[in-house]
């Protein structure tokens, strides 16, 4: 039952977070891994982040059972226009980048982004609209409350990243220095530093 339990505890938060602007541009794939994680028996979903958002909502299992009805009536239409939206995008940067670029097809690949855009945005609000219908009043202040949450620490975000842009590549860039000092082979160590195995270093 615990792992029913947290199955469609995923499959709730992944529609959910289309509700926080700051998991909007990763909802998707949040889809694709709740259902790969439905299809896995036996398989437990993780806590972190995803349970926490569950566990503020305090959502009831029939409220899980119905967002997940949710999901799999809208799972087939959003996969089909999430391809249309990758196909357009790539016919696009395709016209852009031709040996022989056209205006025309151009401009005739960006309308064709703009309605797949529209149409991914319109499933979208149409799925958060069922999903809303599902949650109680207070529910829907918590949610408030957490969208306001991640939009701010979206802002603290993006002012850190303009204030000090190089802390984030330090972040990224490997400690090479320590990886030189622990993979110093004997050759390259000087010879007060070798040290004979199986002895100790004589006082």
């Amino acid at each position: 039952m615990k792992t029913l339990t947290g199955k469609l505890a995923l499959l709730a938060l992944a529609l959910l977070t289309l509700s926080l602007p700051c998991f909007n541009r990763t909802a998707l794939a949040q889809e694709d891994e709740a259902a790969q994680t439905e299809a896995r028996p036996g398989e437990r979903a993780q806590g972190g982040q995803d349970g926490d958002l569950v566990r503020r909502l305090n959502l009831t299992p029939e409220q899980i059972r119905q967002i997940r009805e949710i999901r799999q009536q809208n799972a087939e239409e959003m996969r089909q226009s999430r391809q249309r939206l990758m196909q357009a995008q790539r016919s696009l940067d395709e016209a852009i980048y031709a040996d022989t670029v056209k205006d025309s097809e151009v401009e005739a690949r960006a309308n064709e982004l703009a309605t797949a855009q529209a149409a991914v945005a319109r499933h979208r609000a149409l799925t958060e609209l069922r999903i809303r219908k599902v949650l109680t009043p207070e529910q829907l202040n918590t949610l408030r409350t957490l969208r306001e949450e991640a939009r701010q620490r979206e802002r603290e975000l993006r002012r850190e990243r303009r204030e000090n842009p190089n802390a984030f590549q330090e972040q990224r860039r490997p400690n090479l220095r320590g990886m030189e000092k622990n993979n110093a082979k004997p050759a390259d160590l000087a010879p007060a530093q070798r040290t004979p195995a199986g002895r100790g270093r004589r006082p």
